[in-house]
């Protein structure tokens, strides 16, 4: 499941949370006002955008993510500002060794089919003393924005659960550490971030879902109309939680990581 699909929907579900990160994840790299800056899986470009930001005209910002339609979006916000975007795999960057001076990945390291070899093309393309930072959500319980529906959804369809539970992949940041390490990072920290997601209704949570967007969106809209009325029931239980009157107030955990090749 890609997220190309659900690219005009993705801004207002995984983006509207992700985006209150970027600006500790752009910290986090240590980038300088002249630094060159790549942003993988860069997404609809939120980090791209805040980084962008603090390297101002003297340093460059590239975003890389395999899914063009998400990069069209990208491209929609970046008409006035210093950000390239390239359609690549990062399994695979079309770039020479030492190019970069820090690397950046906003919520998209756990979806990398092979992390270490991941890792490893991110070092071939940092310069010595480089650093990288990158965010990944803390367990489904601790993200339920979009736990409470990979759940939900894994409950229907056992046979893609793992699939869908991957933005969670990484929620133990003992692993997480040693993943880093493992691959030969230096220096490497792991903190918790924490922010606040507040939704105006039930409505306001389940839409985008329910248009198709990211990959949850896109798994519920292939079900039938009986199984999405289950889904959406076990949503709604789950919700209960975290509701207050006609709105939904929940707290949002995810790892930021950095080191240095």
């Amino acid at each position: 499941m890609k997220y190309d699909a659900g690219a005009d929907a993705y801004d207002r579900l995984t983006g509207r949370w992700s985006r209150l990160y970027a600006s500790a994840l752009v910290e986090a790299a240590d980038a300088s006002h002249a630094s060159v800056v790549l942003d993988l899986a860069t997404g609809t470009g939120d980090a791209a955008l805040v980084a962008s930001q603090r390297v101002k005209a003297a340093g460059t910002v590239i975003g890389v993510d395999i899914s063009v339609p998400m990069l069209r979006v990208a491209k929609t916000k970046a008409s006035v500002l210093k950000v390239h975007f390239v359609a690549a795999d990062c399994m695979a960057l079309p770039f020479a060794d030492g190019t970069f001076d820090a690397v950046i990945c906003q919520f998209g390291f756990m979806f990398f089919p092979n992390r270490v070899t991941a890792l490893m093309e991110i070092r071939r393309v940092l310069r010595p003393s480089g650093r990288i930072a990158l965010t990944v959500w803390g367990p489904p319980d601790r993200a339920p924005f979009a736990g409470i529906m990979a759940q939900a959804l894994g409950s229907e369809l056992p046979t893609i659960r793992d699939e869908l539970l991957l933005p969670f992949a990484l929620g133990n940041p003992i692993e997480l550490k040693q993943l880093l390490t493992f691959a030969g990072l230096r220096d490497v920290h792991i903190g918790l971030q924490t922010r606040h997601a507040n939704f105006d209704s039930v409505d306001d949570f389940l839409d985008p879902y329910e248009q198709g967007g990211g990959r949850l969106g896109q798994a519920y809209l292939q079900l039938p109309p009986v199984a999405r009325a289950t889904v959406r029931q076990n949503a709604l239980s789950r919700l209960a939680d975290y509701t207050q009157g006609n709105g939904i107030t929940m707290e949002l955990d995810a790892y930021l990581a950095s080191g240095i090749v």
